[in-house]
């Protein structure tokens, strides 16, 4: 959080989405659970990503804008994986360990391929060849979209 002068917050940001996460994570198992909607809930994580950075994309200097984030971040994450295994035993309950261990893959080489590209981005952005970071919303802007 370096880049948006908030390095004293970053904490802050961390607890607050693993918080969110965690907390969120049975109600939503209930939930899901009782009204057999799964396509609903995959849709509200989606959306809440969709949300979260267009959020970020407009208030990218303020700290609430950041804990809102990390919350709705966290409540989309939970929604999404609490509805993936119950999607993949509709494909097949057989090979439901085995299908969910390639969705977690997928998911791994996705991140980290997405991980490397916000690098590069980031890198393309630092104006001064001394300095290791960059300040504003323009470092972050090409990753958010």
């Amino acid at each position: 959080m370096t880049p948006f002068s908030l390095d004293e917050d970053t904490n802050l940001a961390v607890t607050v989405y693993f918080c969110s996460s965690l907390l969120l994570r049975i109600p939503v198992f209930l939930i899901v659970d009782k009204i057999h909607k799964q396509f609903l809930f995959l849709t509200t994580g989606c959306f809440c990503i969709f949300l979260s950075s267009m959020l970020l994309i407009i208030f990218w200097k303020y700290l609430f804008s950041m804990i809102i984030t990390a919350i709705l971040l966290g409540l989309a994450h939970t929604c999404i994986w609490t509805v993936t295994p119950v999607l993949l035993s509709r494909v097949s309950v057989k090979y439901l360990g085995y299908n969910y261990g390639w969705v977690l893959f997928g998911y791994a080489m996705f991140m980290l391929f997405y991980q490397y590209l916000t690098g590069v981005l980031y890198d393309g952005h630092i104006s001064i060849s001394e300095t290791t970071f960059c300040y504003g919303f323009s470092c972050f802007h090409e990753s958010l979209i």
